[in-house]
């Protein structure tokens, strides 16, 4: 076996500044590729010497810590062969530990096939007949779903994947993998609700509850003093309602008792002026947007810095005095996973069928449009629930019946 070059001291090497001062035995790699037969350097190979020449420092190496590269592997002499050359000899075998390629030859075009004496290679441990099966087996359950024990891919000759199941590379098949992403959104979702409910220590829940958060007509802001924990379990105490406003909404003829929207947040902001503690904003969808909406007479609220900020910096994202807000819909609809109703009829691809849409209900579900202060109530007991894990999952959630137990699998 050849050994590798040993490293010297830097400061030992040659350095010559003229091409005339070299003296022979040493070539650059450019010297040695067009060479014959051509050689590259080691890849570990040190340089024996540099020549410096119009401010370049090339390095120079002799013949001992180079070696040959062919064209190609047909081109090699018959006494080297390749990794796959040696594992196709009867009996198969390889490279020695620690052996050093005496040779190397290019293949589709800038690929390197390192060649080795057989003298520098050992015998090849082949599998036994118990290993081969092992290894079938393997190779086997790599395109089958380990969950339901459905054929990914490819397909079995003799029996077709089940109804709904496509080709699937890895180990599980479409439906598992959908169930598997559904169930992980329905544990992240109550993790973010304990993040939540923690978050509001110290600070006041000021829950922003509207009759329709798309075209409310009636909005509540109503105030928790605190909220308390006993036993990982978290309970509301009594409410206090902040303001109950009537809306007229823009384009619409007033109405006697109903305030325009501006006039309705400038109302609402004088009662956060009352609160003694930092508040925190919650909602069923996005409280800021929506009060930022309605501060802009229905508009937009696609640049909420320029409507709130400076007359109400406490809606200016952007501002220090921002206030946090929660929105409750998102985390609620993928804890419950109930299926979005226009999403087809049960013939329809799972994947698709068993997804939640969290926009398409503009109010939480048992809410009472002429009690707002008792929807403020549900609003942090729904938070609650899905951050204890007591809040209930829909009856069609997929984990809850997919797959089938046929495997002993009873759920993600």
């Amino acid at each position: 076996m050849s050994a590798s070059p040993q490293l010297a001291d830097p400061d030992e090497i040659p350095r010559y500044e003229r091409r005339g001062d070299v003296p022979e035995g040493l070539y650059t790699a450019s010297q040695l590729s067009r060479g014959t037969p051509r050689r590259v350097p080691l890849p570990d190979a040190q340089p024996s010497a540099y020549l410096h020449s119009r401010g370049n420092s090339t390095p120079l190496y002799r013949l001992e810590h180079t070696r040959i590269r062919y064209s190609s592997i047909e081109a090699a002499p018959d006494d080297l062969y390749s990794k796959t050359a040696l594992a196709h000899l009867d009996p198969p075998r390889k490279p020695a530990p620690g052996a050093v390629p005496a040779a190397e030859a290019t293949y589709h075009g800038n690929q390197t096939a390192q060649l080795f004496p057989l003298g520098d290679t050992v015998l090849k441990r082949t599998a036994t007949p118990q290993e081969r099966t092992r290894l079938g087996r393997a190779r086997h359950l790599q395109h089958v779903c380990q969950r339901c024990d459905a054929r990914t891919y490819p397909a079995a000759p003799d029996e077709p994947p089940p109804p709904g199941v496509k080709p699937w590379g890895g180990r599980l098949c479409v439906r598992c993998s959908a169930v598997t992403a559904a169930h992980g959104h329905h544990l992240a979702r109550q993790t973010w609700a304990r993040q939540t409910m923690t978050s509001l220590a110290g600070r006041t829940p000021l829950v922003v509850v509207a009759d329709n958060d798309h075209t409310p007509r009636r909005l509540a802001l109503v105030a928790f003093p605190a909220l308390r924990s006993c036993d990982d379990r978290w309970e509301p105490e009594t409410p206090r309602l902040l303001a109950d406003l009537a809306l007229t909404l823009p384009g619409a003829d007033p109405e006697p008792g109903h305030l325009p929207c501006p006039d309705a947040i400038r109302a609402a902001e004088t009662a956060l002026h009352g609160l003694e503690e930092p508040a925190s904003l919650i909602g069923w969808t996005n409280p800021r947007r929506l009060l930022t909406r309605l501060a802009a007479d229905g508009r937009s609220a696609n640049t909420p810095g320029e409507i709130a900020h400076p007359t109400r910096p406490w809606l200016d994202p952007y501002h220090p005095d921002a206030l946090p807000y929660h929105a409750v819909r998102e985390s609620w609809t993928y804890w419950h996973y109930e299926p979005h109703p226009g999403y087809g009829p049960e013939g329809m691809e799972p994947t698709t069928r068993w997804r939640p849409d969290p926009h398409w209900r503009q109010q939480p579900p048992g809410l009472d449009p002429h009690n707002l202060l008792e929807g403020a109530s549900l609003l942090i007991g729904m938070l609650a629930q899905v951050a204890d894990g007591t809040a209930p999952v829909h009856a069609e959630a997929p984990w809850l019946f997919y797959p089938p137990t046929a495997s002993g699998y009873n759920g993600p």
